[in-house]
This record gives C-alpha cells, structure tokens and sequence, in this order.
C-alpha cells in the first residue's frame, strides 16, 4: 500500500520507520525539556541564594565601612587632643622653665 502526502509517495514501511522517529525525537526532546526545566529551577535557586548572600555581604561591608568611619573620625579627633595636650605640656614646661630660671636669678640677687 502507498500513501501520498505532499513530498511524495512513502511505503508502509517508510511511513514506519518515520513514525518510530517521530515518537523518538518527541521523547528525547521531552526529555530535553525536563532536563532543561530542571537545569532552569536548579539555577534560579542558586541565583536566588547568591543574592541572598550577596545582600548579607552588603549589609556587612556597608556596616564594616560605617565602623572604619567612626574610627577614623575617633583616631582623628584623639589625635587632635593628643596634639593640644602636648602643646599645653610644652608651654608648661616653658613656663616652669622661666620661672626657674626666674628664681634662680632671684637667688643669685641676695647675698
């Protein structure tokens, strides 16, 4: 028996063997697709977890950076207080000095 079709005349056979490819191409790309949906659920969750991680780190540096801010502003300022104490010691020590000096000129005066 032959079949027409419109690229042409097939055989009972052919259209057998066509048929069995058909239905094998269908199941490999049915399982393509289930393997691709599978691929494509593993990812979003694995993307969805870096997010997550990538947002705790985030918050982390963001809280890190805030932290060396404030150090940086604390090591200023004691910095600066260091500075004024250390100028306030150099005009006592220039005031001890002169008087000192002052007393020791005193007592070279009386005999």
């Amino acid at each position: 028996a032959v079949v027409s079709t419109q690229s042409g005349h097939y055989g009972r056979g052919e259209l057998e063997v066509t048929s069995e490819l058909d239905k094998s191409l269908k199941v490999k790309a049915l399982e393509d697709s289930n393997y691709s949906t599978k691929t494509c659920a593993m990812l979003r969750e694995e993307i969805c977890d870096l997010k997550a991680q990538l947002s705790k780190e985030r918050e982390l540096y963001e809280k890190l950076s805030v932290k060396r801010s404030i150090d940086s502003d604390e090591i200023a300022t004691l910095k600066y207080k260091n500075k004024k104490l250390f100028e306030e010691s150099e005009l006592m020590n220039d005031s001890m000095t002169k008087k000192e000096k002052s007393t020791d000129c005193d007592s070279a005066l009386i005999p």
